[in-house]
């Protein structure tokens, strides 16, 4: 058993390394790993040293700074590589509902405000080859940096449409697929980093096609490339 880091605040970028898998250093003195926080199949986890030497994290699949303090401060036993957190394990908003592919033009969208308690500062529609709405990414910025939410359509017992916070089935879609279905075959493709990028390149270049995809440089293998 990985001895606790009682003060994550007091602890040295080489302490936090410790507890942490499949660790891969880069040239500046930061790292990337597996995220604590959920169960991380790939390295969504960056951290870096802040200005008083104090490490710093951000994981590009969204987990908050708390859950990813929390999983690290707690004594993780060496049986279990992969913490997931438990009281997102114990019950989701999703329990007793289906998903669903994609929702009609009819059906009211998400309340954003309300789920996530402010409205965000971007929302991106993500829509499949017939332009059929399977689920939308926000951005929230806040104190303790930025944030991405994906948000998809779910059925209840009755019937009933209800938009929650989660993830996209993998392989994710991409952004922009209904206008790539839409496009002439011979119509060149910009692929960029990042829904906002998107949506500049394509008032930037407007004889592209230009897609993206969710999560950042970790997650490309999460996505769905076969429409390309």
């Amino acid at each position: 058993m990985k001895k606790r880091i009682a003060n994550l605040s007091l602890a040295s970028i080489d302490d936090v390394a410790e507890r942490l898998e499949n660790v891969r250093w880069k040239s500046d003195g930061s790292l990337t790993a597996l995220c604590p926080a959920h169960d991380d199949h790939r390295n969504s986890l960056s951290v870096g040293v802040g200005d008083k030497g104090q490490p710093i994290f951000h994981c590009h699949s969204g987990c908050e700074y708390e859950e990813i303090v929390e999983a690290l401060g707690a004594s993780k036993p060496s049986t279990s590589p992969r913490r997931k957190k438990p009281d997102r394990e114990k019950k989701k908003a999703s329990d007793g509902m289906k998903r669903v592919g994609f929702v009609g033009p009819n059906t009211p969208d998400s309340d954003f405000k309300e789920m996530l308690g402010r409205k965000p500062d971007d929302t991106y529609r993500y829509a499949d080859a017939q332009d059929r709405t399977v689920g939308y990414v926000v951005r929230v910025e806040g104190n303790k940096g930025k944030r991405f939410c994906q948000i998809t359509p779910w059925r209840d017992e009755k019937g009933a449409i209800h938009w929650l916070i989660e993830d996209f089935v993998k392989p994710r879609p991409l952004y922009g697929l209904d206008e790539l279905a839409a496009a002439e075959a011979d119509e060149p493709v910009l692929i960029v980093e990042g829904e906002k990028a998107a949506d500049a390149g394509q008032d930037i270049f407007p004889s592209h096609v230009v897609v993206s995809w969710h999560g950042g440089a970790n997650a490309t293998r999460q996505t769905d490339w076969s429409p390309l």
